[in-house]
């Protein structure tokens, strides 16, 4: 909703699940409200045209960026993607009614009991993270485990930011971020260090695992 007083003041601001403003004719999202200075001539955010995804793809490509070096455009952006992704796998009548079923069954529970309780059973596997997604990663492994047999090795990745064993590209990120503030460190770099993880694990799965390489056995 405008000021009528300060036309560029926005006090309240309606916007869809995908974060786009159900006023078509005011142009304005919930990324571009939030993050004015990361588009200061108005062009360059998320417009619905395309898909969410592919967006989000492009911009976190984009190592030791403003869009990936902000924490709090990370967190926005993130659960913008994770209500499209519950919208397109869950009807929100199905979920309306759920919410609905478990008020008149349990007059008692409170909002977040309801929610809970949604979030346990109604969730579907296909939105990662969900408890029926974890459920049904475990049981992968279960029938993994019946094809292939317990693994003779089992092998930890961890980060290893902190020892003296850490990553050369630890280093190396740290040194590179320094350039833009003197004060950040590898912590500031959340999506350039996920990026140097799942390198480093693909490298690991392709040479030892999959490729035909491994001197230990199953992994």
């Amino acid at each position: 909703m405008h000021n009528n007083d300060n036309p560029f003041k926005i006090e309240r601001l309606l916007v869809q699940e995908d974060g786009m403003c159900t006023n078509p004719t005011l142009n304005m999202s919930l990324e571009k409200a939030l993050f004015p200075f990361f588009f200061p001539h108005g062009c360059g955010a998320y417009d619905g045209i395309g898909g969410l995804s592919p967006y989000l793809k492009q911009i976190m490509s984009t190592l030791f960026s403003i869009f990936t070096l902000y924490p709090p455009y990370l967190l926005l952006m993130y659960q913008v993607r994770q209500a499209i992704q519950l919208l397109n796998a869950t009807k929100h009548l199905c979920l309306e009614r759920d919410v609905k079923r478990l008020k008149r069954q349990h007059p008692q529970w409170s909002k977040i009991d309801v929610l809970r309780n949604i979030m346990k059973f109604k969730l579907p596997p296909s939105i990662p993270l969900t408890p029926q997604w974890h459920h049904t990663q475990f049981k992968m492994l279960l029938v993994m485990e019946e094809n292939f047999r317990m693994p003779h090795f089992f092998l930890t990745l961890i980060f290893n930011e902190t020892s003296n064993l850490r990553w050369k590209e630890i280093e190396d990120i740290e040194n590179l971020v320094m350039f833009f503030n003197n004060t950040f460190s590898w912590k500031d770099c959340l999506i350039a260090c996920v990026a140097l993880f799942c390198a480093r694990l693909q490298a690991f799965m392709l040479t030892y695992v999959l490729g035909g390489e491994s001197i230990i056995n199953l992994i």
